[in-house]
């Protein structure tokens, strides 16, 4: 079986779009020692995390952390809701050639 022409024109920029953002999300955490989402707030001093060493960083760098976090998390249930949604309608994937016999011996 193979993408559809449609498939492949929405479900393919989709997951590049969403692996591009994770991947910048993943590099950002690791060049700031950690994530907002794991981090807090401790008497207006902002703190990202990393397997339990804080490191203190402006709330500028926090909160764009924090929502550049969430939205590669986000990217990823995106890319499955496509998908479903794709296979749902019938448009992720052609027929192939054995259903297509099977479909015009009926018929």
């Amino acid at each position: 079986m193979e993408l559809t022409s449609r498939g492949k024109r929405i479900l393919f920029p989709v997951m590049a779009v969403a692996a591009i953002n994770f991947t910048a999300a993943f590099v950002f955490s690791l060049l700031i020692g950690g994530d907002a989402p794991n981090g807090c707030i401790i008497n207006e001093r902002y703190y990202v995390q990393d397997h339990g060493k804080k490191t203190e960083v402006t709330k500028g760098i926090w909160i764009a952390n924090y929502v550049h976090t969430l939205s590669g998390l986000a990217g990823i249930g995106i890319v499955f809701i496509v998908f479903f949604w794709l296979l749902l309608r019938g448009e992720l994937y052609l027929k192939s050639r054995i259903e297509e016999d099977v479909d015009s011996r009926e018929t």
